[in-house]
């Protein structure tokens, strides 16, 4: 990895430059920006493949839900990536599939990964969000898409060390639906350990057309396919597997496309993913009882849609599933 050191009257920056960005970090705050190396006059920098200790992801955490998996049995903890202005979002999920993650009987666990946006009302109402609810998790880095990588990482390592009882932890974000009442069933017939599902599939190339929200130069990864992915939609860890991701990112250089930086981890380690049936990195048609029954995510819902879906659903009896039933996954 290459550095540039320039002065400032107060601080000195330190450039990092890897996955094609440059990663601007000033004093222990880590607010970050991110700009492309194309930008770069002259730099023919390439993003290696690893390195040593590159990513250190030691962020200042601003709000943390401490107590979260204090007491009694945890089966998961689900991180849901969130933007600090995406309190309707937030709401929406708390009343509907997130209700059932705070009951007394309840083994799951629910916790919103969130960014620094750098507005002070914005911030402070955060907080009294969090004291309401207590299931903020901010760290301060920059709260954009492009550092959607950090905040997912910054998510699974609370989970390892803070939640270390889950005994799976899922990643999704606060646009899904997420089927809470049938996931306990379906962990039954999970692995336990060196496990990762959802909706996955194996090796593609990197979109190299710059005008795709996804595009990748072959200086930032320069290799002709990716390792196999799951969706950052919604995808699902054994705890072995969250502990061995945030040990082995530290020699991993960060990638904006955060399912694509953990499947570079995931491969790292020797886990091969599995493909779920029930997961869909799409919006899926709504069908009352397929919802309640089979539906595990749907992309894409609005809060009101989410809140309007829940509730049709509820019209519908819950079906006496087992675990094999719901388990369904092949090899990617």
């Amino acid at each position: 990895m290459n550095y540039k050191l320039r002065r400032t009257k107060t601080v000195v920056a330190i450039v990092a430059i890897c996955m094609g960005c440059i990663v601007v970090s000033l004093n222990r705050h880590h607010i970050l920006d991110l700009i492309t190396t194309e930008a770069l006059d002259g730099s023919n920098d390439t993003r290696p493949y690893e390195c040593s200790n590159c990513f250190p992801l030691d962020f200042r955490l601003m709000i943390t839900p401490d107590r979260l998996c204090d007491g009694g049995r945890v089966d998961m903890l689900i991180v849901i990536l969130s933007y600090v202005t995406n309190r309707f979002a937030r709401d929406a999920i708390r009343s509907t599939w997130g209700s059932l993650c705070v009951s007394r009987d309840s083994n799951i666990r629910l916790a919103f990964v969130i960014g620094n946006n750098q507005d002070q009302e914005d911030n402070a109402l955060l907080l009294k969000e969090s004291s309401e609810f207590h299931d903020i998790l901010q760290a301060d880095f920059r709260d954009t898409y492009n550092n959607l990588t950090y905040k997912t990482m910054t998510g699974l390592k609370w989970g390892h060390e803070r939640c270390s009882n889950a005994k799976y932890i899922m990643k999704t974000d606060d646009d899904m639906f997420v089927n809470t009442e049938i996931l306990p069933i379906l962990l039954k017939a999970a692995p336990r350990i060196h496990f990762m599902g959802g909706y996955c599939w194996g090796r593609k190339a990197p979109l190299r057309q710059t005008s795709s929200k996804w595009y990748v130069s072959v200086r930032q990864y320069g290799k002709p396919f990716y390792p196999p992915v799951c969706s950052g939609t919604g995808y699902m860890l054994s705890s072995d597997v969250v502990g061995q991701i945030v040990n082995v990112s530290r020699n991993i250089p960060f990638f904006y496309l955060e399912d694509v930086y953990i499947a570079f981890c995931v491969n790292k380690v020797g886990v091969s993913p599995v493909s779920l049936t029930g997961f869909s990195y799409k919006f899926v048609p709504f069908v009352p009882c397929v919802y309640r029954n089979s539906v595990i995510t749907s992309h894409h819902l609005t809060p009101g849609v989410l809140k309007y879906f829940w509730t049709k659903s509820r019209t519908c009896d819950l079906s006496m599933l087992k675990p094999e039933q719901l388990f369904k996954s092949r090899r990617v």
